[in-house]
C-alpha cells in the first residue's frame, strides 16, 4: 500500500500533475520540495517483502 502511494507522489511529482492540467510547468526544485513535504508527513511507513529461493549453484 504505501509503495503505491510512493508511485502516486513520484509519478505526479514527474509528470507535474495539476488540479486543473493547464498550468505551465513547474521548476524542479519546486516539484521536489513539494514531494519532500509530503514524505515528510507520513508518520509510518510499511515495507512488505518477500523472498523466493533459487537453486544453489553448484
Amino acid at each position: 500500500m504505501v509503495t503505491a502511494v510512493i508511485c502516486l507522489v513520484a509519478g505526479a511529482a514527474v509528470t507535474g500533475c495539476t488540479d486543473g492540467g493547464a498550468e505551465k510547468e513547474r521548476p524542479a526544485d519546486q516539484v521536489l520540495e513539494e514531494s519532500h513535504e509530503t514524505m515528510n508527513a507520513l508518520k509510518t511507513v510499511t515495507i512488505d517483502a518477500s523472498t523466493t529461493p533459487t537453486a544453489r549453484s553448484p
